[in-house]
């Protein structure tokens, strides 16, 4: 990166209200996973960009800052912000190395708590649990937050982008790694996805505004947008079961996922060795893109599977519609994922979600508020859940039974089988 570029991507960054993912929220959630502290603990935030975490740590928490970072304008940033706010004596800032963290502002057990929000990728996790573990005091605690990968099979297109960057692992590879290192972990939180939001909301919205023109700015907005792409791309996984395929044929040999698809050379090989003649770009009813695959009748008539492949008695020829390729290999990995005991034990925390959801609307009524003003109605909301809460322990404590599944008044009326 040259100077220039580095200049840019400062200047991009400057006065943002957060330089990495999260929020006040987070911040206080991570300081009641830490547990007890003294009263004025004294705090290294290491990374502390613009002193975000580093203003709520002494305001709410009574705490003693010190708070490092590389780039000085964040730290003059930080500073204005401690004083305007009666938080000067509280707030140090120290123009430091996280890698190299020597010298009298950083002896062996002065702190009572080291704070790292977004920012120990830039020397390691590994590293900081085991280099940033001498300046604790004993019974000190820290609160880091690392970039995990949320999935077991991350996209082609996500890898790509974080593996120059960072070696990103699952959330229970950091936590085995954090005990191996002697740590006792105390807590893991996932950041909930709003607190990505309150990064790469103002971030897009500076990068639509830069000047690519000025010295540097057209390599480091390049770098951010690349940034923002894979957020939006890969940044959310949804957990929800595929609807199965209907057609007859897809509970026999010949169901459309036995064949073979080559995209490239845009051919369709059946079950049998014979390959589709026609493929064709459409749109479906509702304007969406779609794949129109179509076999020789002069293969299909005189193949004695014809029957068992087709939908209708009168088909002389199997068709296929396939889904753009991109959303055709996802469903089917989709579908794959759910038939195992993975993917169905992480699918009941949604299940038993949308049971409490259900039980609030229809036995406490939820939907609707008896009451006007958002601060009634918020107390509301909480003393409903304290009501579901009070009913479950008495179906539990009563040995009452969970009731069946509703069934629509339609489903009703089939007959049992």
């Amino acid at each position: 990166m040259t100077d220039h570029t580095h200049n840019a991507f400062f200047a991009l960054h400057r006065a943002l209200p957060r330089q990495s993912p999260g929020s006040d929220a987070t911040t206080r959630r991570l300081l009641e996973l830490v547990g007890p502290r003294p009263d004025r603990p004294r705090v290294l935030d290491l990374g502390c960009g613009p002193g975000r975490a580093s203003l709520l740590l002494a305001a709410e928490a009574g705490a003693e800052v010190t708070a490092v970072d590389l780039h000085q304008p964040f730290l003059d940033e930080l500073r204005e912000a401690a004083e305007a706010r009666g938080l000067g004596g509280r707030i140090r800032t120290v123009r430091a190395d996280m890698a190299d963290l020597t010298g009298p502002d950083f002896t062996d057990g002065s702190f009572d708590l080291v704070w790292a929000e977004g920012s120990a990728y830039l020397v390691g996790f590994d590293t900081a649990l085991r280099d940033w573990r001498r300046l604790l005091a004993p019974g000190g605690a820290m609160a880091v937050t690392e970039c995990v990968w949320t999935t077991d099979a991350p996209s082609p297109g996500a890898r790509a982008f974080w593996e120059p960057h960072a070696t990103l692992r699952p959330v229970a590879a950091n936590t085995a790694a954090a005990v191996a290192a002697g740590w006792q972990v105390t807590g893991v939180l996932v950041q909930p996805d709003s607190d990505w939001d309150e990064y790469y909301v103002p971030l897009a919205e500076r990068v639509a505004a830069a000047d690519p023109s000025a010295p540097g700015m057209a390599e480091a907005l390049a770098a951010t947008r690349q940034e923002l792409a894979a957020r939006r791309d890969h940044g959310v996984a949804l957990h929800g079961p595929m609807r199965p395929t209907t057609a007859p044929h897809s509970r026999t040999a010949y169901a459309q996922e036995a064949f073979a698809i080559d995209w490239d050379n845009q051919r369709v090989t059946c079950p049998k060795g014979v390959a589709s003649t026609q493929w064709h770009q459409r749109s479906s009813r509702t304007g969406h893109p779609t794949i129109r695959v179509r076999f020789s009748q002069a293969d299909c008539r005189s193949c004695p599977a014809l029957r068992e492949c087709v939908n209708s008695p009168r088909a002389e020829r199997r068709e296929i519609n396939l889904r753009p390729r991109e959303e055709y290999e996802a469903l089917r990995h989709a579908r794959r994922l759910q038939q195992g005991d993975e993917w169905k034990a992480r699918y009941k925390i949604r299940a038993g979600a949308e049971g409490t959801i259900s039980q609030g609307v229809r036995a406490c009524d939820l939907r609707r508020s008896r009451y006007r003003g958002m601060a009634k109605t918020s107390l509301q909301h909480q003393l409903t859940g304290a009501a579901i809460n009070l009913i479950r322990i008495d179906a539990w404590l009563t040995g009452t039974l969970h009731a069946r599944t509703r069934a629509s008044h339609l489903t009703a009326l089939r007959p049992a089988a």
